[in-house]
């Protein structure tokens, strides 16, 4: 059942977030941390180009689908509820689930937030308050195609404003307008997030058209994967190279785009495939590991650092601790607080 697989999505999407995030510190270690491992002095740039500083490029720039996939589980989650009664979810569901994730989510993010403060990276009350709030909403059923080609558009005006101000800096204009808090709030939460979240709801309406059509162009879908991801990679890179634009965690660059769009119709079009029963484990627990990871990757490398600093020489071995790490806390304590007199806090830490 699609519902089914969209659990081990998410399995996937959080697998891809932890990713992510782990690769920051894995770019630290290889070129501000390198004095721990190598008689050098740092930052020590020497690794850049080598096996292990693509692999982490690569590492980065393929866990862009991550936003789109929640997005778009985001959107289907909605249209269900929208239908009521035929999918046994109604609108009370929703904003009692809602009210159930705001507690865990508050929670941590203040967490997150009181590490960071203690390690000395310090924000202003707007950017705290930008990474506390969230907002994106809208619903429509009765004129799909028109909705996504309003979401298109703005997808499509997202990755445009990325490109022309990737062409100013080459070109030495001032490309100040695009530094402006309305251009980024606009980019970051309606460019990039509006035409995920409405594809979701889209499908989540129309869900026999679409097993048909990704049924039908499932090896096409599939083919766009491979070669959207690949020039997802070679583009981050090459503007990373041109003009120092990180652009390795961009979703709104075209290749990024097909590549997201693509890797989730394809993931769903491949239905009888047998995937390891960890990502649907992950795909249940989806929010506290989403909660708690961010924290674990602030303390974990300092760890490493500190007592291992060896490991942090060798990628091949210190992603994968990263990796183990900020998945396997989160769902210890998870875990440990179903057993624990403290059970019934449990919605309040973790939804």
């Amino acid at each position: 059942m699609i519902n089914k697989r969209l659990l081990f999505l998410s399995g996937l999407a959080i697998l891809a977030v932890v990713m992510n995030h782990a690769s920051y510190s894995g770019f630290i270690a290889m070129f501000w941390w390198t004095d721990k491992y190598l008689p050098v002095t740092v930052p020590n740039f020497d690794q850049m180009g080598s096996l292990a500083y693509y692999g982490l490029v690569a590492q980065q720039k393929l866990a862009v689908f991550s936003v789109a996939a929640f997005l778009f589980i985001t959107g289907m989650f909605l249209s269900y509820a929208e239908r009521g009664s035929q999918t046994h979810l109604t609108w009370a569901m929703v904003w009692r689930r809602i009210l159930n994730l705001l507690p865990p989510y508050l929670i941590w993010t203040v967490v997150y937030y009181a590490v960071e403060f203690m390690i000395g990276n310090r924000y202003t009350p707007l950017e705290y308050l930008l990474g506390i709030v969230t907002i994106s909403r809208s619903l429509a059923k009765k004129r799909p195609v028109l909705l996504l080609s309003i979401g298109g558009l703005a997808l499509l005006m997202g990755i445009l404003t990325g490109y022309l101000r990737f062409f100013a800096r080459l070109n030495e204009v001032s490309d100040s307008f695009f530094f402006t808090p309305l251009s980024y709030f606009m980019e970051r939460q309606f460019f990039e997030y509006f035409f995920y979240y409405v594809l979701g709801l889209v499908a989540g309406f129309y869900q026999p058209q679409l097993k048909a059509f990704i049924g039908r162009y499932r090896w096409v879908l599939l083919g766009l994967v491979v070669l959207a991801a690949a020039a997802a990679v070679f583009e981050a890179e090459y503007v990373f190279q041109s003009m120092e634009f990180m652009w390795r965690s961009r979703t709104l660059t075209l290749p990024s785009a097909i590549y997201s769009i693509s890797f989730i119709l394809a993931f769903l079009a491949f239905d009888k495939v047998t995937l390891p029963g960890i990502l649907y484990q992950l795909g249940v627990n989806t929010l506290g590991i989403y909660l708690i990871h961010k924290t674990v990757l602030l303390i974990a490398p300092k760890v490493v650092y500190n007592l291992l600093p060896f490991i942090l020489g060798i990628q091949w071995l210190y992603q994968p601790l990263l990796i183990a790490t900020a998945i396997g806390v989160p769902m210890l304590a998870m875990m440990a607080t179903r057993k624990l007199p403290i059970r019934k806090y449990y919605r309040y830490l973790f939804g």
